[in-house]
């Protein structure tokens, strides 16, 4: 793990209540910009076997782990 200094855990947490405003429960939730949604899981999942195409992920608060054949990633 790599430490995180206070101001960006201050960013994190910013972030973190912007998208709770735009993502007020469990859920995906579609913006105002063209193939961008927001994502918000209250709870640990049991992993599902998916394909996703490219993108790009923020974790705002909590981990998120995937799997692909014999290598986890957690970010």
């Amino acid at each position: 793990l790599v430490p995180v200094d206070k101001s960006s855990m201050d960013r994190m947490q910013k972030l973190a209540e912007v998208m709770k405003r735009h993502a007020p429960e469990t859920g995906m939730f579609p913006t105002p910009m063209r193939r961008v949604s927001l994502f918000r899981s209250d709870y640990q999942t049991h992993p599902v076997p998916s394909v996703y195409e490219a993108s790009l992920c923020l974790i705002a608060q909590g981990a998120k782990q995937v799997s692909s054949g014999e290598q986890s990633f957690v970010y």
